[in-house]
């Protein structure tokens, strides 16, 4: 019998106690693939079929949080988006949420109920197929 594979989760922050408040928290529902690189997690969007949520900070040197979830959703529509932002990033939840860039928020410090809702149960977030181009479809 093949072993069953857990959809992934990328969770992307400077902080390292972020990170695995983030994996410990969605450990039950998805693998937790731990990044500080926005580059690193694009190409993981990329390269790994099984990603359905992108967790991200806002602050993501050299760019913004914000414009790499709105490459995701460019690129990757059907991967789940969320923003861990502070109660201070008001413009940027604001501009964030008008242009799709991102679907769900989080606050930071993490909090457990808040973030399971914002990325949701692995059902809830659907069933995709890779497909040529990198874009992803429902089954």
């Amino acid at each position: 019998m093949q072993p069953t594979q857990r959809y992934k989760l990328i969770a992307l922050d400077s902080d390292e106690k972020t990170l695995r408040e983030i994996a410990e928290t969605v450990s039950p529902n998805f693998e937790t693939i731990r990044v500080r690189n926005p580059q690193l997690a694009l190409n993981l969007c990329e390269d790994e079929p099984l990603v359905r949520v992108l967790v991200t900070e806002h602050v993501v040197h050299p760019q913004t949080g914000q414009s790499l979830l709105e490459v995701v959703r460019l690129r990757y529509p059907s991967i789940r988006r969320v923003m861990l932002t502070t109660y201070a990033d008001l413009a940027v939840i604001v501009a964030g949420l008008h242009t799709g860039a991102f679907q769900y928020l989080a606050h930071k410090p993490i909090q457990r109920g808040e973030l399971l809702a914002a990325v949701g149960q692995p059902a809830s977030v659907g069933i995709y197929a890779r497909t040529s181009g990198g874009s992803r479809l429902s089954a």
